[in-house]
């Protein structure tokens, strides 16, 4: 880990009762990297009790104290932290309220956790409650395990309230850190600022809030471009909770009026559309309770929504520029509006007793001409790049080729001791040649490889050593380029399909609108962070020192393309293989990411491994009928599997329109000779009404 410089910024205004053990326990942090400097700053907001006393009489030599002569709020204080951060050259911020204790290794556990992930720019610990001297109330009561979000818009502490009893105690991804307690890189505080009227702070926070809620802005605005928000429950601290929403009635009116005020500026401010699309219904609801409660129980609040209405003209401005530099998709958005507190997986860096010793290449062909040669050209080319702790075999099933393929490659390498072939007399599909090499086979992992793939030996070594370092890691990827070496976006790294983006295509929407949000989130259109990542380069900013290292991890996603795809044997076992019923090709690499996923496994891409892919020779011999007959029937076979069965109904009915549409377009507009028209148009009225009985004959038809 590099030399860390860590500004603890702590904001106080009348915390006499508490801001002694809070300070104290951040002198007493332990296990810090070597070369770690840390440098505590307190600032108060004039406050009128003894807190500007206690600081000085018990931390006057371990600290820097700013008193401030009004209250500048706890978003416009931290800002001016944040700019010293920056002006001092500082890699990190911690901001620590005066009503909050860390355990003695809080600090280095979330050091380690966020320096680990290029893409984190947040990371938070496990929170539990504590009393007025900052003890753990008994028994232990969380106060946050991170922050999410409803589709009301309101904001909750994972866990806030819950009795510990085991829960909460895996590192992942949330929306948002409480603002009690939170790490920032400084490099994601200067990404996140937004311009304020030419002014030279750091707007990090928005002062228009002045208190309560900026962390929640805050955290909306990091997802939006991209930034990632890492809970770690090793890290412990606790907080002395006062503000609740059961408790209401009995706070201070300034502070319900902030709550009313900042509710509405939070959804100005980073409010879409298409985000917030399943929104709509219960947020309105929600904000018209919340305004008939104003006007007729909370009247206190009436010029907080006055307030609120003078700043959407600024907020809506802010909201506009905030669009604009989004790095993610309005779906991807979508997801943490969630009344289950949202939370997805990482990957685990920890040591694996086994690590992968046998590796088997399967290689399925199919009439690939001179690509089969040239494939295993280049991995028994480079063997000698392989570690000698690593067995590697390769094992070829030729499903019934017509073509000189197989006999090129088994004149050449048919005693290769390294290499095995099969040439079967039926076309098995991929799926089934995949899972008999696998029973044949008995390795740690598999290499899913297509015979258009290039890749050399020391790529291969590279994506066992990422598969070694992390436990949960069940599918990893390389970035598979052209010849020229561009990377083949919208191919290489997808989302799983939904039935929006399914249909679109399907009655071909995304050709007459090529940037709505549901194609765009299929083929990751809109993340400028994986895109700069498929294109091996810094994702966020390149004069970061961290952003040299962002290719050093995999990066998570959803479906990697099974062109060249490694996969855990265990991984593979939990699954229980392909499923061959997507015969003969095409969707079973999505089906089988789909189901890793949903027993715990990560898919991955990683940055610094990379092959080149040719693509699309299958369609070519195939031909139009053909191909036309096996995606769509895969295609539907896809969403009976994994949709809920009204939903599969309704479905159903519409991709047999769809089809028909196409059928018709074919007929009357395609520029084939007229019996290819009639030919294709015919096999899609036939795949539209009777899908399973065309799948049947073109199997028939290519195992012959």
């Amino acid at each position: 880990m590099r030399d860390l410089r860590i500004l603890i910024h702590v904001v106080t205004y009348n915390s006499q009762e508490s801001i002694c053990p809070a300070l104290a326990s951040l002198l007493e942090q332990e296990d810090l990297p070597q070369g770690a400097q840390i440098h505590i700053l307190v600032t108060d907001n004039a406050s009128d009790d003894q807190t500007v006393n206690c600081i000085k009489n018990n931390f006057a030599d371990q600290l820097e104290l700013i008193s401030n002569n009004r209250n500048l709020g706890f978003a416009s204080a931290h800002n001016l932290g944040f700019a010293k951060a920056v002006a001092g050259n500082f890699s990190h911020v911690l901001i620590v309220n005066p009503d909050a204790r860390l355990d003695r290794r809080c600090l280095s556990l979330l050091l380690n956790a966020l320096d680990q992930d290029p893409i984190c720019g947040t990371a938070c610990p496990r929170i539990y409650r504590a009393d007025e001297k900052l003890h753990a109330i008994n028994p232990a009561t969380f106060d946050s395990a991170g922050m999410y979000i409803t589709p009301e818009i309101r904001h909750f502490d994972r866990g806030s309230e819950q009795l510990d009893t085991g829960q909460y105690r895996k590192r992942e991804y949330v929306f948002g850190a409480s603002g009690a307690l939170a790490l920032y890189k400084v490099a994601f505080l200067k990404d996140v600022a937004f311009d304020e009227n030419g002014s030279t702070t750091l707007h990090v926070f928005d002062e228009a809030f002045f208190a309560y809620r900026e962390d929640a802005d805050l955290s909306w605005r990091a997802q939006w471009l991209g930034w990632r928000c890492v809970y770690v429950p090793d890290a412990i601290a606790y907080h002395k909770r006062r503000v609740l929403a059961d408790r209401r009635s009995i706070l201070p009116k300034e502070i319900n009026a902030y709550g009313v005020k900042n509710r509405f500026l939070l959804q100005k401010n980073n409010l879409s559309l298409w985000a917030n699309l399943k929104c709509i219904l219960p947020r309105v609801i929600r904000n018209t309770l919340v305004r008939v409660a104003v006007h007729f129980k909370e009247r206190s609040s009436l010029g907080a929504l006055r307030s609120a209405r003078a700043l959407y003209p600024r907020a809506h401005r802010q909201n506009m520029r905030l669009l604009e530099r989004r790095r993610v998709s309005h779906l991807y958005m979508s997801e943490f509006f969630s009344h289950t507190p949202f939370s997805a997986p990482v990957l685990m860096d920890e040591s694996q007793p086994e690590k992968i010793k046998t590796l088997t290449i399967a290689i399925v062909n199919y009439n690939s001409g001179a690509r089969l040669k040239r494939c295993i050209d280049f991995i028994v080319s480079s063997l000698s790049e392989l570690p000698p702790s690593l067995d590697l075999n390769v094992v070829v099933i030729d499903n019934a080729s017509v073509d000189n393929s197989p006999r090129q490659a088994l004149d050449l390498y048919g005693k290769h001791p390294q290499v095995s072939f099969t040439l079967s007399p039926t076309n098995l599909g991929f799926g089934r040649a995949l899972n008999e090499i696998r029973r044949r086979s008995q390795s740690d992992a598999y290499l899913f490889l297509n015979p258009d793939v290039e890749i050399p030996c020391k790529t291969i070594a590279a994506l066992v050593d990422q598969m070694n370092r992390f436990s949960n890691l069940g599918a990893l990827a390389p970035v598979l380029t052209d010849k020229k070496g561009q990377a083949q976006h919208g191919f290489a790294v997808r989302s799983f399909p939904s039935i929006g983006s399914t249909l679109i295509e399907l009655f071909g929407l995304h050709l007459l609108w090529p940037t709505n949000p549901w194609t765009e989130h299929y083929l990751c259109g809109a993340d400028k962070v994986l895109a700069s990542y498929l294109d091996r380069q810094p994702s966020f900013s390149p004069d970061d020192d961290l952003a040299s290292s962002s290719l050093d991890r995999p990066m998570i996603v959803q479906q990697p393309a099974g062109a060249c795809l490694l996969v855990r044997a265990e991984a593979l076992q939990s699954a229980r293989g392909l499923d061959t019923r997507f015969w003969p090709a095409w969707f079973e690499d999505v089906d089988l990411c789909k189901r890793l996923s949903s027993l715990g496994w990560l898919s991955a891409v990683y940055g610094k491994a990379s092959v080149v892919h040719e693509g699309g020779y299958s369609l070519h011999h195939l031909g139009k009928d053909s191909y036309s007959v096996a995606w769509f029937g895969n295609l539907l076979r896809y969403w009976r599997k994994h949709s809920w069965t009204g939903t599969y109904v309704v479905f159903r009915i519409l991709f047999g329109l769809a089809l028909i549409l196409r059928a018709v377009e074919v007929f009357l507009f395609s520029r084939e000779t007229k019996k290819q028209r009639y030919s294709l148009a015919r096999t899609l009225l036939a795949t539209a009404i009777f899908p399973g009985m065309t799948s049947k004959l073109l199997e028939k038809k290519l195992k012959k």
